[in-house]
Formats: C-alpha cells, sequence, structure tokens
C-alpha cells in the first residue's frame, strides 16, 4: 500500500515509465461484506493508515508518528490553576528519569487536557513527595507509573501510600498501544496543550515510529532528542482509554 510522499514508492508512482493503477478496498467486488469490513476498519484505525491500506492515499506522513497539523490545533494559551474542577476526572503520569534524562509528571483532566507539567532532576524520592503535595489538590483518580529498571522498588513502595496507582511496564507493545493511543486523541482533535509547554511539544514533533529488525514498529525520539515528556502524557491518558477505540498499526511507513 503507499506510504509517504517521500517514499521511493511515490517517485515510481509519478515516474511516467512506470505504468500504474488504483483499486480502493471497496471497489473490489470479491470481497464479501466490504462495507461492514471498512466501517469496522475506519472505527480501529486511525485517519492515515486508513487512507493508505484502503484508499490506496500516499500522505505527508514520514517518520513524525503525530503529524504536525495535528499538534498545532491542539495548542492553546492557558495558565495552570492548582485545584480540582468538579464534574473531571484527573490522572498523572510519571516517567522517571535515569542518569541524563528527566523525571517528569503530567496531570490530564478527562476531558483530555493538560493541567499541570513538571519536571525534575535528583532522586525519585522527590519526584514522589511532589506527587503527595499535588494530590492534596487534584485528588487524582489514576496514578499511572512506568515501573521498569531502578524505579520498581519506589513503585511498590507508592503502592501502599497511593490506592489509585496503577503500574505500566512498558514493553514494546505496551508502549506502542499507548502512544497508539495517544496518537488516537491528537487526530480527533480532542487534546489540549498550553502553549507555554514547548519542551513538550518540541517532543511530540519529533517522536518517530520505526521498525526494528524483527519486524515489530516501536515509538522513538531521534538522536539527541527525548522523549520523557510525550511519555508522561501518554501514561497520563492511558486510564481514559476507551477499549476497542485504537488497534496496533500494521504497514506504517518507516524509513530508519
Amino acid at each position: 500500500c503507499p506510504y509517504s510522499k517521500t517514499s521511493n514508492f511515490f517517485e515510481y508512482w509519478n515516474n511516467s515509465l512506470f505504468a500504474h493503477i488504483s483499486i480502493k478496498t471497496y471497489q473490489n467486488k470479491s470481497l464479501p461484506n466490504v462495507e461492514q469490513f471498512l466501517e469496522a476498519e475506519r472505527r480501529r484505525c486511525t485517519r492515515v493508515e486508513y487512507l493508505q491500506q484502503y484508499e490506496g492515499e500516499f500522505t505527508d506522513y514520514d517518520k513524525a508518528f503525530i503529524p504536525g497539523q495535528f499538534i498545532d490545533r491542539s495548542l492553546q494559551d492557558y495558565s495552570y490553576v492548582l485545584q480540582r474542577t468538579p464534574g473531571k476526572r484527573y490522572s498523572i503520569g510519571v516517567d522517571w528519569g535515569i542518569k541524563t534524562d528527566e523525571s517528569v509528571i503530567t496531570i490530564l483532566s478527562s476531558v483530555y487536557k493538560v493541567e499541570w507539567v513538571e519536571y525534575f532532576r535528583g532522586t525519585l524520592d522527590r519526584v514522589v513527595a511532589r506527587i503527595d503535595y499535588l494530590n492534596q489538590f487534584y485528588r487524582f483518580d489514576y496514578i499511572v507509573v512506568e515501573e521498569a529498571g531502578v524505579s520498581v522498588d519506589t513503585c511498590l513502595q507508592m503502592a501502599k501510600s497511593f490506592k489509585s496507582l496503577k503500574r505500566f511496564v512498558p514493553t514494546n507493545e505496551r508502549n506502542f498501544e499507548g502512544y497508539k493511543n495517544l496518537l488516537g486523541v491528537f487526530e480527533k482533535g480532542q487534546i489540549t496543550l498550553p502553549l507555554s509547554e514547548t519542551k513538550l511539544i518540541d517532543q511530540l514533533r519529533y517522536l518517530e515510529i520505526k521498525q526494528t529488525s524483527t519486524g515489530k514498529f516501536r515509538v522513538d525520539h531521534p538522536s539527541g532528542k527525548h522523549n520523557d515528556a510525550v511519555t508522561s502524557l501518554m501514561l497520563a491518558l492511558w486510564p481514559f482509554k476507551k477499549k476497542g477505540t485504537f488497534g496496533y498499526i500494521s504497514g506504517m511507513p518507516t524509513r530508519e
């Protein structure tokens, strides 16, 4: 199927030396119940994925995981308010910083609005103390922590103090599902970010999708960049994920 407009396939398609033909999936009369199948795929896939897989369209989607226009329309000029608003639920995502990385916490409300972002250097205990302080104001419905490596003991200790704690084990498959969920809310125009969060916005723009040597997909940052703020946002969004809304990506474009 077509991928991005920067692929070799796109060049061949527009080269007069090659003959080409395009047949959209709905035109394939040999497929049984094609309309029902496509309707189900529209709900499962992202817009870009559906256009590539079933409409045979080339897109501007290159290495960027979240297209820039989706990020731009999510931005609004507002300030943080340290309080819980009645009628909203609140989640905090925690990405632990090890060595050169920062720890990042992101507070997200159930209307998919980023309500707070904070960065930390130093011990993990300092982050836990800050979460405890913020919990006095927001009374978090969900506290989602990435549990891996040196953070395991900290996560186990937090489970004793915070009943709303959810531990997220970052396997490649689960990370990918979480990032796909994040892409979905950007694509649907449901999420709101403050213009002031330049570090988070920068990381969102540089987020890439790659393919491993075994053929699996993963979401990562390019050399010299970071994705800790984006991971924190992805974790905060995780508890609000609707079952069956987003599936796994198949056939996504990759260029190492």
